[in-house]
């Protein structure tokens, strides 16, 4: 006899994590947990998008997020986004 499978958690639990500073993430209905960025990081993230902004603008490719956001589709599903075109 195995294991019991694991209850997937799906996007109402996401909003009960807590606002701790670092990145929650749920994927595939597992909870993921990362520090959140460095300096360094930090920095060299906002460098890039000062480089890339005026062009996408300029040119109307598109839109530039300078940080990830959820792209939620239905219930329980969760999608952390970085780039949208």
């Amino acid at each position: 006899m195995g294991m019991p499978d694991k209850a997937k958690l799906i996007y109402e639990d996401y909003l009960l994590f807590p606002n701790d500073g670092r990145r929650h993430e749920l994927i595939g209905g597992e909870h993921y947990v990362s520090p959140a960025p460095k300096k360094r990081h930090q920095r060299a993230s906002g460098n890039l998008y000062r480089l890339l902004s005026v062009p996408i603008y300029e040119q109307r490719l598109g839109f530039l997020y300078a940080a990830p956001f959820d792209v939620v589709r239905g219930t329980g599903w969760r999608l952390p986004c970085c780039r949208a075109w």
